[in-house]
């Protein structure tokens, strides 16, 4: 007889054992490999009963595999992760809330500690897929109330007195985030504000209101570096779901408006293809070719009409580059509105502003950007140089976004990482423990060839 029907046969047997019978055969076999299907079975059933007896049964059996445990638990964790198993298989009504919530709890906080009870890579692989499966089972439809583990997730991303379980929430998104788009939509909904929130990006990345309606008040704050940096992967990693999508939307309303004609001068200037679009990342993509030709002949369509140019990028993408996007618009406004003042003084003055409130999202860029537009110029790249001198002297924030560019510089020439512009799953970086020293290549669609930086 094939497994399966084994295992159903055996569910079936096990219902008909008295309650207590049930109860120690649970705490005795939850352990064994070969009993976590006929178990699974056996609570999802329960928990589907109309009876509010038996579904309080299904919760009170996920509590017993919660709190059995042998000695190598410690380590395998597979109580908990059959028990989060147990959990997903079934409604997201059914189970008693607070169970609910404690298992998430338990597994935000292992897998938020790489270095101890969360640094086996089999571990995180079934973590990430437990937690996928149980995120696809919530419901579809969204309500005033959000069903537990929306709950749990946005109650561990907004507290920062709970810093080992807000870095395993906000670490488990990064590595779940180019797979959250298949989830029900109220999981975007509830996990992606305090994301934008604790990367200090709210303003600049559009939000639909739907999510504004879920920003955190007081608003999540990040209680480490590493958190903040988790945060800007996995809202990167959403990808036309997240603020690049929102920020191409936002682009197709702006330019209408704002003179894209100036964006291709100043390219042209500069040797160098400024755009609000973002290129595909690969060539599955459906604008693959459309945009490849635009990016391989853009100088000669620059000259015949500048403003066409930047819609032509613009439409034959769904996603606008995050943040240059939002610094573009800012500079190309600052721009129309200074008269008499050239624009590489307008758009550095704007780029240090930006650079000196200290958000991590922006920084790099920004100094990327002034490099560019000086390039030539020796004194006023020292001037940067002494600006960056300054800010190591500063505060511990801008000291420590500072050395991490100066760190990355050593980078001289990013071609030889081509390809990796198809890297999309953080779980194959799960072995660079600490993402600080990633910041440079977020994404990977824009490294051309920095030498002439």
């Amino acid at each position: 007889m094939h497994r399966t029907f084994q295992e159903y046969f055996t569910a079936q047997q096990l219902l008909r054992r008295t309650w207590d019978e049930l109860q120690d055969f649970v705490r005795v076999h939850s352990h064994i490999a070969i009993w976590h299907e006929p178990l699974l079975l056996l609570i999802a059933y329960k928990s589907t009963q109309s009876s509010s007896g038996e579904q309080k049964r299904a919760s009170d059996l996920i509590r017993i595999i919660v709190d059995s445990s042998d000695e190598y638990d410690e380590i395998l964790q597979r109580n908990l992760l059959l028990a989060t198993s147990c959990v997903a298989d079934c409604s997201a009504w059914s189970i008693e809330l607070p169970l609910q919530h404690r298992i998430a709890e338990c597994i935000f906080e292992i897998y938020g500690d790489p270095a101890g009870a969360g640094r086996y890579s089999a571990l995180q692989q079934d973590t990430e897929k437990l937690m996928l499966a149980w995120l696809r089972g919530q419901p579809v439809e969204s309500s005033d109330t959000r069903p537990p583990l929306l709950e749990a997730w946005y109650c561990a991303l907004c507290d920062a007195h709970a810093p080992l379980r807000q870095e395993g929430a906000v670490h488990l998104l990064a590595s779940l985030a180019p797979d959250l788009a298949s989830c029900p939509r109220p999981v975007l909904s509830v996990v992606v504000p305090p994301l934008l929130q604790l990367a200090d990006a709210v303003d600049m990345a559009c939000p639909p209101e739907h999510m504004h309606r879920q920003l955190s008040r007081p608003a999540a704050q990040p209680a480490t570096p590493r958190v903040t940096e988790y945060a800007l992967v996995a809202l990167r990693l959403l990808d036309k779901d997240g603020p690049a999508g929102w920020m191409h939307k936002q682009w197709l309303t702006w330019s209408k408006e704002l003179p894209l004609e100036r964006l291709t001068q100043h390219s042209l200037e500069l040797d160098y293809l400024l755009t609000p679009a973002a290129l595909p990342a690969n060539s599955s993509d459906p604008h693959w070719d459309e945009q490849l030709n635009i990016s391989q002949n853009w100088k000669q369509k620059a000259q015949r009409n500048p403003r066409e140019l930047q819609l032509q990028l613009l439409q034959a993408s769904n996603t606008a580059r995050f943040p240059h996007a939002f610094l573009f618009r800012t500079m190309l406004l600052e721009e129309t509105r200074t008269q008499s003042v050239p624009w590489q003084e307008i758009w550095d003055e704007c780029l240090r502003r930006e650079m000196m409130s200290g958000r991590e999202i922006t920084y790099q860029t920004c100094l990327n950007l002034r490099l560019l537009l000086c390039k030539g110029n020796e004194q006023k790249r020292q001037e940067i140089a002494n600006e960056l001198q300054t800010m190591l002297s500063g505060q511990i924030k801008m000291q420590n976004i500072t050395f991490t560019f100066i760190s990355s510089i050593n980078l001289r020439d990013l071609r030889d990482l081509r390809d990796l512009r198809d890297l999309r799953d953080l779980r194959d970086l799960r072995d660079l423990r600490d993402l600080r020293d990633l910041r440079d290549l977020r994404d990977f669609r824009y490294l051309r060839d920095f030498r002439d930086l």
